[in-house]
């Protein structure tokens, strides 16, 4: 078996061009989870197998490193970008059809080429791989290095890979850049209403590096963020999240994945260099979502105690915290409109005696009841968990007004 398996190593690696043909031809055809790379780069000698399997059969080959095309992923598996997971994914071969590989989420990306100068800030670890496990024990002293490769997976794990004239190829894992960048963009402090200073990302930075653009920051855990909620992880774990860029109208603009790992009950600082493809220069605050350590809190199902005159939609006002000249409330929402339908919401929240402290606004995409009569008091529809952000500072709020603005119909 493993000659064979080293046999079909040898031809797949000279056929990769035609896996990158076919890859060409055959990508109107794949149906990936929205975000699932279309083609993954292999870090590891890979097993093949059949079919997605959870006992110890025999592969069928065994594949070098190398980038491959995603035919479709077990279920459909949603879950490919949570950093501690892993995924069943099929891949297209010329030579043996389509067939599967097992990937943990946090190797599951793609190398592309990066053609940077950077500027070190820190004392900065070398590894062999772009994954934690393949350091190597040498670092590099703050210095202006050049970039050629960069590894992107959406478990929010950032590797760049440097020549270096004494090791060769290195991978450095979110390296502290401190210069050699144009600042176009600074936000304040993101944080979780569940979390308040316990877990945040603070100096934030929407910067140009070359043609490329990249978030930087600092990520700051307490130990005390592992009390919260009722999640007691042990051992090796990925501090993990989105960071969320949302405009004065409530809009998501971008969410961006972070990863970086830690022990777990114990607190870290880290510093943040990510990849950016969208424009951010609407942003105007950015919040952290989906994190690890993971809230589980109550009210569940969810309290809804907000609601417009007419009915159309309610909302849960939880959490909240103030950053910067912006107010920030994790809540849960739900639409009363039979359909999916996009709501566009102004909310104005008041002190005890009537004096205006801020305004949110919210837009939101809402799934509600298959009919009206399904409309009860809770609205029947979808709830959402959303975070509503707006200015002034709110978080002592006494009452509170909401008006839909505008809905429409969603396709």
């Amino acid at each position: 078996m493993k000659k064979i398996a080293l046999i079909l190593v040898l031809c797949m690696i000279y056929m990769s061009t035609g896996v990158l043909a076919a890859s060409d031809m055959q990508s109107s055809k794949i149906n990936l989870p929205q975000g699932m790379p279309k083609m993954i780069s292999l870090l590891d000698t890979t097993p093949l197998y059949a079919e997605p399997t959870y006992d110890f059969q025999e592969p069928m080959a065994e594949l070098s490193p190398q980038d491959v095309e995603v035919v479709s992923t077990q279920y459909g598996d949603q879950n490919y970008a949570s950093p501690l997971s892993y995924t069943w994914v099929q891949i297209h071969t010329t030579w043996l059809g389509d067939l599967w590989i097992n990937v943990e989420n946090r190797k599951l990306g793609v190398i592309r080429p990066l053609d940077l100068d950077i500027q070190l800030g820190e004392e900065t670890p070398l590894y062999n791989l772009p994954y934690s496990e393949s350091l190597n024990g040498a670092s590099l002293s703050p210095q202006n290095v050049h970039a050629k490769a960069e590894f992107v997976s959406p478990s929010g794990f950032y590797a760049i890979q440097i020549k270096t004239s004494w090791l060769g190829d290195q991978w450095l894992l979110q390296p502290n850049v401190s210069n050699g960048i144009a600042e176009t963009l600074s936000l304040p402090t993101a944080t979780s209403p569940d979390y308040d200073d316990t877990m945040m990302i603070k100096n934030i930075q929407v910067v140009k590096l070359g043609e490329r653009t990249f978030v930087k920051g600092d990520l700051v855990l307490q130990k005390e963020a592992w009390e919260r909620g009722r999640a007691k992880p042990r051992g090796d774990v990925a501090v993990s999240g989105k960071l969320t860029f949302m405009d004065m109208s409530g809009k998501t603009v971008s969410r961006v994945p972070y990863a970086v790992w830690s022990k777990a009950g114990k607190s870290l600082e880290s510093s943040l260099f990510l990849p950016v493809n969208v424009d951010l220069s609407s942003a105007v605050v950015a919040t952290l979502q989906d994190t690890f350590p993971v809230y589980f809190g109550l009210p569940l199902p969810p309290f809804f105690n907000l609601t417009d005159p007419d009915g159309k939609v309610l909302v849960g006002i939880l959490r909240h915290y103030y950053t910067g000249d912006y107010s920030i409330a994790r809540a849960w929402i739900s639409g009363k409109l039979p359909g999916k339908h996009m709501y566009q919401l102004t909310l104005n929240f008041y002190s005890e005696d009537n004096q205006l402290l801020g305004t949110a606004h919210v837009s939101q995409l809402l799934h509600g009841p298959e009919s009206p009569d399904q409309a009860g008091d809770e609205g029947g529809g979808t709830p959402y968990l959303i975070d509503i952000v707006g200015q002034g500072d709110w978080t002592n709020y006494q009452k509170v007004t909401m008006k839909v603005d505008q809905i429409s119909d969603h396709s």
